[in-house]
């Protein structure tokens, strides 16, 4: 199953995101942080998009983040 999740980078998220994609998951996981700043995600194989899910212009349409 294919699976947004937003703001999974602290405690909860530290065990959850590594239990789903063992259990065969795809991942795309939305964060306010870089994802180099979550040291834990590195070895992941997860898609990351680093945006702000609490501001509007976040959501607005444009060119698609790397």
């Amino acid at each position: 199953m294919r699976l947004l999740l937003l703001g999974c980078t602290g405690l909860v998220g530290r065990e959850l995101v590594p239990a789903l994609l063992s259990a065969g998951h795809q991942l795309t996981l939305v964060s306010r942080r870089s994802r180099s700043g979550v040291a834990w995600t590195r070895d992941l194989t997860l898609d990351w998009v680093q945006q702000d899910p609490s501001s509007a212009s976040s959501w607005t349409a444009g060119p698609a983040a790397p």
